[in-house]
């Protein structure tokens, strides 16, 4: 989203700081993740994706997942939060 800074609101990058900790968080402790979209992505709908399939998203490798954790546990936790809404 570097080549769109002001594609998605501030209130949008709350959401995406929320669902990240929110993933690690159920990923175990001192852990950490960062969550990346792929350089072309349109930004309003990768936003929509990670709010609503983020696992899809990252195994379509739309949104890239850097973190301390075993991906998997990220993942499955990204899952959990999307299935719980």
């Amino acid at each position: 989203m570097t080549a769109h800074p002001s594609a998605i609101s501030w209130q949008d990058v709350i959401d995406i700081a929320d669902i990240a900790l929110y993933s690690v968080k159920h990923s175990g402790r001192n852990g950490w993740v960062g969550i990346f979209a792929e350089q072309h992505a349109w930004p309003e709908l990768l936003l929509c994706t990670l709010k609503n399939d983020p696992k899809g998203a990252i195994l379509n490798k739309d949104l890239l997942l850097s973190t301390n954790k075993a991906p998997e546990l990220v993942i499955d936790a990204l899952a959990k939060k999307h299935s719980a809404v």
